[in-house]
């Protein structure tokens, strides 16, 4: 997450030569000018501002730009002959932006059109999102459609600002959770349920897991239940690409704990309840020690620290790891 929130960040890339100190009469210090329209967003909290005029003094200037360009999530590009012209905007600000999306990553680059271009130099933002929306250039405006046009943009930039937010919400949702348990009775269509986000999970690419993993307690077209996890863990540590030279349950159940922490694998374990006690005290407890030694060690690491995650169906609350 940019800044280590949720709300989204917007980085405004544009040219020196578009801010004059002190304007002429027939100038428009353009920074100023965008930034007078996205302050009143600002100030209801969709979205927040970085541009380079924030830097102190004794700030590094290339390493913090660089920095911001890797947490950003929207690029805000001021685009004039001077900002495409410009080695700096085209190379590195866009450039990392493009990477990042090429990358899979949830960013966007946005361009104002702020003074006539070459179309030879414009095509190269033809697949970005331009505005105003007629293509014509703000500085062409008069003042009032300007200010009218410019108000429209910071409207569609919010729009785009909220889209990135929410779905960054749900993102920070899942990654401070380390383990799902869905706990329901038998037949409540809990393993359905589980298909269902699944196959909503692949739409989006899984969210880039590296591999995602199923196992099921039941034989598969009967209702033959496991009675230990052995063929489960073996599996795993098969899949998992892991070499371990014991025949402990329990280490084996560790040793997939502490790969999952640290790649990014989703292990979905279906139908739990046949490997717990289901009787007075030890209600919910697992009776094997591999799979037990597994979930405990998993769920016993805060979950910002961890890279997998586990989601588990039960007739009864895993106990060992309430």
């Amino acid at each position: 997450m940019a800044d280590g929130t949720a709300k989204p960040v917007i980085f405004i890339s544009y040219s020196h030569k578009d801010e004059p100190d002190k304007p002429g009469p027939d100038e428009v210090a353009w920074l100023t000018f965008v930034q007078s329209f996205l302050a009143p967003v600002v100030k209801v909290g969709i979205f927040d501002i970085w541009v380079d005029e924030h830097l102190h003094g004794s700030d590094s200037l290339d390493p913090e730009i660089k920095k911001k360009l890797a947490a950003c999530d929207i690029l805000v590009l001021l685009a004039s002959r001077f900002s495409l012209a410009s080695t700096y905007v085209v190379e590195t600000e866009i450039g990392t932006m493009r990477q990042r999306q090429k990358s899979g990553e949830d960013v966007r680059i946005y361009s104002i059109i702020l003074s006539p271009i070459p179309n030879v130099a414009l095509a190269q933002l033809k697949d970005l999102l331009l505005r105003p929306k007629d293509g014509k250039p703000l500085s062409l405006m008069a003042k009032n459609d300007r200010d009218v046009a410019m108000s429209e943009i910071a409207d569609d930039i919010a729009v785009v600002a909220a889209e990135i937010g929410k779905r960054k919400i749900a993102k920070a949702a899942v990654s401070k959770t380390s383990i799902i348990s869905l706990v329901a009775e038998g037949g409540a269509g809990k393993s359905a349920l589980v298909n269902e986000w699944l196959n909503r999970l692949q739409a989006d690419n899984y969210r880039e897991a590296e591999a995602v993993l199923g196992w099921s307690f039941y034989s598969q077209g009967s209702k033959e239940r496991a009675t230990a996890a052995d063929e489960f863990l073996n599996w795993a540590l098969e899949k998992l690409g892991i070499r371990i030279e014991t025949t402990s349950a329990s280490a084996k159940g560790e040793a997939i704990a502490e790969a999952l922490m640290q790649r990014r694998v989703l292990l979905v374990l279906d139908g739990v309840e046949p490997l717990q006690h289901g009787i007075d005290t030890q209600l919910g407890q697992l009776k094997d020690q591999g799979l037990r030694a597994l979930l405990r060690r998993f769920a016993s690491t805060p979950p910002g620290q961890t890279h997998g995650l586990i989601a588990l169906t039960s007739r009864l609350a895993v106990k060992d790891i309430a």
